[in-house]
């Protein structure tokens, strides 16, 4: 027997530290996700989000399919 999932009610995390432990893990599933997403249906997708930590030395994080590169000339170019 499965558990019931609740819905969690979304708010903004205070503490900066678990902000960013939220960011890495959350960011990894939306990664994963978008991937699946871009295999399914032959979309392309780009992602790019800036980091909660004041302390990386990360400017931003992207993501692609096929590459962000590719993906952000074509909706100049279009």
């Amino acid at each position: 027997m499965r558990g019931i999932r609740r819905k969690i009610p979304l708010e903004k995390i205070e503490k900066k530290d678990s902000r960013a432990v939220a960011f890495s893990k959350r960011s990894k599933g939306l990664y994963s996700k978008a991937s699946e997403l871009c295999l399914l249906s032959g979309g392309k997708i780009a992602i790019i989000a800036t980091p909660v930590s004041s302390n990386s030395n990360v400017s931003f994080y992207s993501f692609g399919h096929s590459s962000v590169d590719i993906l952000g000339k074509m909706m100049i170019w279009d």
